[in-house]
């Protein structure tokens, strides 16, 4: 399938998926997701030769922990993610990761298991009409949620690739799952709240892989130059602890 389904589909479950509440302007909070996506485009780019990477990434105000990647390249990252992280590598690990699902195009390999690859070429033709009558549902569990055991474990791997090839600490997001999971009382607890992060039960499996390769690497670290504390201090009151709807 053409890279352009990807970028239909992203559009058309842009309009569709439940995003949380409404978008984070604040100019702190957007130039340092901006950041985040500058430093590791290039890296993103390297493990995607060819593909026309178009990343743009955006936060909403909602105390959920939560991100995910649309089909195309559209990211939302949720404030309460935000407001959970202690460093801004932190969440650029969890934005590595999403841009793996965007560049394996895990999104849309789940929706073509869905609905077959004949309605999603008609997407080429410009009719959409067979997608967009699949409902909401189908658009948010297939292209955000609904990854398999092995894409989860390769966006993790795929996560720290692009954060060594961005100078950045890969242990980061080994460092938010360990917040995440200690905040839900667990990991099976936290895989069931959110949704970002699989159905399966690996998680401390998944912590320890990510801090082994991140260990045995040799590169050269230069940390996000983002005061952490002024962009969380910029978050709407729907990020903090207990505003959970």
């Amino acid at each position: 399938l053409p890279y352009a389904v990807d970028e239909k589909l992203g559009e058309i479950a842009a309009e569709q998926a439940e995003r949380g509440g409404e978008e984070v302007d604040a100019p702190e909070v957007v130039g340092a997701l901006a950041a985040m996506i500058d430093r590791l485009r290039p890296a993103a780019q390297r493990l995607a030769p060819g593909l026309p990477l178009d990343l743009r990434v955006r936060a909403v105000a909602a105390a959920e922990l939560n991100a995910f990647a649309l089909p195309g390249g559209r990211l939302t990252v949720y404030s309460g993610l935000l407001a959970a992280a202690e460093r801004p590598e932190q969440v650029a690990g969890v934005v590595a990761h999403e841009i793996s699902h965007v560049l394996r195009r895990h999104g849309t390999q789940r929706i073509a298991q869905s609905l077959g690859v004949v309605a999603l070429m008609q997407l080429v033709f410009g009719d959409a009409s067979g997608l967009v009558g699949a409902g909401r549902d189908l658009l948010t569990v297939a292209a955000i949620n609904d990854y398999s055991q092995a894409q989860e474990l390769q966006a993790d791997d795929d996560a720290v690739t692009m954060m060594l090839g961005a100078g950045l600490d890969p242990r980061a997001l080994a460092e938010l799952f360990a917040i995440m999971r200690d905040r839900a009382g667990g990991a099976e607890q936290l895989l069931s709240a959110v949704p970002w992060l699989g159905t399966h039960p690996e998680l401390d499996a998944r912590i320890a892989a990510i801090e082994r390769r991140s260990t045995a690497a040799t590169v050269r670290l230069a940390p996000l130059a983002i005061d952490w504390p002024d962009i969380q201090r910029a978050l709407p009151a729907e990020a903090q602890p207990g505003a959970e709807r």
